[in-house]
C-alpha cells in the first residue's frame, strides 16, 4: 500500500501500526537487496514482497516451514473454513472440510485471523459479520507514571508477563485475564514489597501458588479455553475500577476513528471489485481497482473493530450499573 493510504484508511485501527511496522521491516529487507544487487528496482522488489506475503503457506507436516506451492495460493479464504493444504508424501493436498458439487468453489482456510490480520498479509478483508475471528486488539499497561511503575514491570516480566500486554475484544466478549491484568496495573498498594504478593494474588488466585495463569489468558486469545484462576483485585471497589477504565479506553477508541459509523458503514457495504482476468492471481490489477479493493477492505476493518468496541463498551458500562447498586445495598 502507498505510505500515506496507510495512515488515511487505517487511521483509529491498531492494524494501522502493526501495517506501518510491515512496511518498515520490508523497506529495510529492500535496502539490504539492493545493497548486494542495485540492479533490482525497488518496484519490482516491493511487487516480489506483495507476492510473496500473500501467497505463503505454512506447512505443518514440515515443521511450519513456509513455502510458494503453485495453483494452491488461487483458493481463496473463507472465515470458518476448517480445510487445510498440507505436505502428504511428495504432494501438498487440500484436505477439504466437506463434500462439493462439480462447479462449486472450493475454499481453503488461511487461518483463524481476524479481517485485520486478512487485510494485511493478503490485501482482503470479509464482509462485515462474515469472520467469526475479528477481534480488536486492546493494548493496557503499567502507567510510566505510577509512583510504583518500575516495581509492576518488574514483577509482571518475573511473573512471565510484560509491563504492556494485548488482549482481544470479540463480539462474544473479552478475557477475564484483562480484568485481573488490569486490577494489578491499577492497584495502589501502601509499599512496593506488597507486589510480588498482589501479583499472585490476581493471576493465580492465591498469593501461596507461583504458576501464573497468564498462559490460560493466551489460550483465550487463540480460541483455546477460558482460564479460570485468579482474582481481580480490591474486591467490588477494584472490579468497579477495571470496568470503568475498560469503558473509558472502548470509548476513546472509538473516538479515534475519522469517519462517523454511517460513512463507514456506506463505504464497508461496498461492491468490492472484480479483478479482470488473471489479474486475480498475477497482482497487476489496474491500481483504480485495487484502491477500491483498499478502501472498501479498511472501511470493513473499521466497521468490524467499531461494532466490537461498541458491544464491550455496552455490555461493561451494564456490568458497573449491577457492581454499583451491590455496592451501595452492602454499604446501607
Amino acid at each position: 500500500w502507498p505510505e500515506d493510504e496507510v495512515d488515511k484508511l487505517l487511521k483509529g485501527s491498531p492494524s494501522r501500526a502493526a501495517a506501518a511496522e510491515r512496511q518498515e521491516s520490508v523497506n529495510a529487507a529492500i535496502d539490504e537487496i539492493r545493497d548486494a544487487f542495485p540492479e533490482l528496482t525497488v518496484g519490482s522488489l516491493r511487487w516480489a514482497f506483495d507476492i510473496l506475503f500473500s501467497r505463503l503457506i505454512r506447512l505443518d507436516a514440515m515443521g511450519g516451514e513456509l513455502a510458494l506451492v503453485p495453483w494452491a495460493d488461487m483458493l481463496n479464504h473463507k472465515p470458518g473454513c476448517a480445510a487445510f493444504i498440507d505436505l502428504n508424501g511428495s504432494a501438498v493436498n487440500l484436505t477439504t472440510d466437506r463434500a462439493y458439487v462439480k462447479g462449486e468453489q472450493v475454499w481453503a482456510s488461511y487461518g483463524q485471523r481476524p479481517s485485520s490480520e486478512l487485510l494485511i498479509s493478503y490485501g482482503f478483508a470479509p464482509a462485515v459479520g462474515d469472520n467469526p475471528d475479528d477481534e480488536y486488539a486492546l493494548t493496557l499497561g503499567v502507567d510510566g507514571n505510577d509512583q510504583f511503575a518500575e516495581v509492576k514491570a518488574q514483577v509482571l516480566r518475573d511473573m512471565g508477563l510484560n509491563p504492556v500486554e494485548t488482549f482481544p475484544l470479540k463480539l462474544s466478549g473479552y478475557p477475564r485475564q484483562l480484568l485481573q491484568y488490569a486490577s494489578f496495573v491499577l492497584c495502589s498498594p501502601e509499599k512496593a514489597s506488597d507486589l510480588p504478593g498482589l501479583a499472585k494474588t490476581a493471576f493465580t488466585g492465591s498469593n501461596g501458588i507461583g504458576q501464573s495463569i497468564f498462559d490460560a489468558a493466551r489460550g483465550v486469545m487463540n480460541g483455546q479455553a477460558r482460564g479460570k484462576q485468579g482474582v481481580i483485585l480490591g474486591g467490588i471497589a477494584g472490579e468497579i475500577a477495571v470496568r470503568e477504565m475498560l469503558a473509558d479506553m472502548c470509548a476513546d477508541a472509538l473516538s479515534a476513528y475519522p469517519n462517523t459509523l454511517e460513512k463507514d458503514k456506506g463505504v464497508a457495504q461496498g461492491r468490492m471489485p472484480d479483478f479482470p482476468g488473471a489479474d486475480a492471481w498475477t497482482g497487476v490489477a489496474p491500481e483504480a481497482i485495487r484502491a477500491t479493493q483498499r478502501t472498501v477492505s479498511a472501511a470493513r476493518v473499521r466497521l468490524s473493530e467499531r461494532r466490537i468496541l461498541a458491544k464491550t463498551d455496552s455490555e461493561v458500562r451494564l456490568q458497573l450499573k449491577k457492581l454499583k447498586t451491590q455496592q451501595l445495598n452492602q454499604s446501607m
